[in-house]
């Protein structure tokens, strides 16, 4: 063979390994942006983990708020009724004409009573459901976030797979 053969030969070997170099690089490359992607999904999902947390602490307050809005409402409830029956008691004392009046004062207290006891229990379930559906919202979206992470899982082991695939073939062609 002459020099020229022999050239060409050398240079066709070369532009081989060099084609394998490429592809190697864009395999590592692409395993990059999976590794930063991962890391990305790991940082989204502390962040709702954490916004999970603290809506299920809020719906936690909210609804031992709750109870204690109701028990205020009850003991409102009751301290008018007692009124109320106190009102009544006084006007039989007075006389049966004036009893229709005591009454009614009473029931107009023990409405105002319940009307102002339902507008408390009311406003603390209003904010008892705003807190379940945030947590509901964040449970949704730390799902969705946990299924984006095991799809960069999976794709990151495909690619290291087929990374130790490549560094066997380039091993091959390099030794």
């Amino acid at each position: 063979m002459s020099q020229a053969h022999d050239a060409a030969d050398a240079i066709r070997r070369l532009a081989k390994q060099f084609e394998n170099m490429a592809y190697a690089a864009d395999v590592l490359e692409k395993i990059g942006s999976l590794d930063n992607a991962t890391a990305e999904a790991g940082r989204a999902r502390l962040e709702a983990e954490t916004l999970r947390d603290a809506a299920l602490s809020a719906k936690t307050e909210a609804e031992a708020g709750l109870a204690t809005v109701k028990a205020v409402a009850d003991q409102i409830v009751e301290t008018a009724r007692e009124a109320a029956a106190g009102v009544v008691r006084q006007a039989e004392n007075v006389g049966q004409g004036k009893v229709a009046d005591a009454t009614a004062q009473a029931e107009l207290v023990v409405r105002e009573a319940n009307i102002q006891a339902r507008k408390i229990v009311d406003d603390a379930i209003r904010e008892k459901n705003t807190a379940a559906l945030e947590t509901q919202a964040l449970r949704e979206e730390h799902e969705q976030l946990a299924g984006a992470v095991m799809a960069s899982r999976a794709e990151a082991e495909t690619i290291e797979a087929r990374l130790v695939g490549a560094r066997a073939e380039i091993a091959k062609l390099l030794g």
